[in-house]
C-alpha cells in the first residue's frame, strides 16, 4: 500500500517536472519573440487622433440625430405604438444615422486622406457630406417604404412628385453640416 502511494507521489512530481519544462520553454519563447525585431505594431498619435475626430462627430451625430428622431415621431405610424417600442425605434434609428454619419465622413476622409478636415471643414466637406448623406437617406427610404419597414403618418409632408418624407431629406440636409461643425468645435478645442 505505501509502495502504490509512493508510485502516485513519484508519477505527481514526474507531471510537476513536466509542468515546470513546459513554462520554462514557453518562458524562453516568449522571451525570444519580446527581444527580437519582430515587434507588435504600435498605435500612432495620429491613428488617435483620427479616432478623437471620428469620435466627436460621433457624439456630437447622436446627440443631434437622437434629437431630431424624437422630434420626427408623429411623422411615423409608429407613433401609435407602445412606448417601449417607440423608445427602441428611436434609438435604432439614431444609431442608424450616426452609422450613416461616420461611413460619409469616412467616405470624405478618404477623399482628403486624412482627418484634419474635421478639426477645420471647408465649404466642399460640407456639401459633401450633405450630398453623401441625402443620397443614401433617399434610397433607403424608398428601399424601406417600398419594404414595409417603417410607414409615415399622414402628417408627413411629402416632396413634391415622390413617396420621400420631407422630415428625413431635412435632416440630412440640416444634421450633417451641424455635427461636423460641432466636432470641427470641440476637436480644435483640444490638442493635438
Amino acid at each position: 500500500m505505501l509502495s502504490g502511494v509512493l508510485e502516485k507521489h513519484r508519477l505527481v512530481l514526474l507531471k510537476l517536472q513536466q509542468f515546470h519544462v513546459g513554462l520554462a520553454a514557453l518562458g524562453r519563447s516568449s522571451e525570444l519573440f519580446l527581444s527580437s525585431s519582430v515587434r507588435p505594431p504600435q498605435v500612432g498619435k495620429g491613428f488617435l487622433v483620427a479616432v478623437r475626430r471620428l469620435g466627436w462627430l460621433g457624439v456630437t451625430g447622436f446627440l443631434l440625430n437622437g434629437n431630431w428622431e424624437w422630434l420626427q415621431t408623429p411623422f411615423y405610424q409608429d407613433a401609435t405604438k407602445s412606448v417601449n417600442d417607440i423608445v427602441w425605434f428611436r434609438l435604432h434609428c439614431t444609431v442608424g444615422d450616426v452609422l450613416i454619419l461616420l461611413g460619409c465622413a469616412l467616405v470624405v476622409t478618404v477623399l482628403r486622406r486624412s482627418t484634419s478636415w474635421l478639426a477645420k471643414p471647408r465649404i466642399l466637406d460640407f456639401a459633401l457630406m450633405t450630398a453623401l448623406g441625402l443620397a443614401y437617406t433617399s434610397f433607403s427610404e424608398l428601399v424601406n417604404l417600398g419594404r414595409g419597414t417603417w410607414a409615415y403618418s399622414e402628417l408627413m409632408p411629402l416632396v413634391l412628385g415622390t413617396p420621400l418624407g420631407l422630415a428625413p431629406l431635412a435632416q440630412w440636409l440640416v444634421l450633417p453640416t451641424a455635427g461636423v461643425w460641432f466636432a470641427a468645435r470641440l476637436n480644435s478645442a483640444l490638442p493635438e
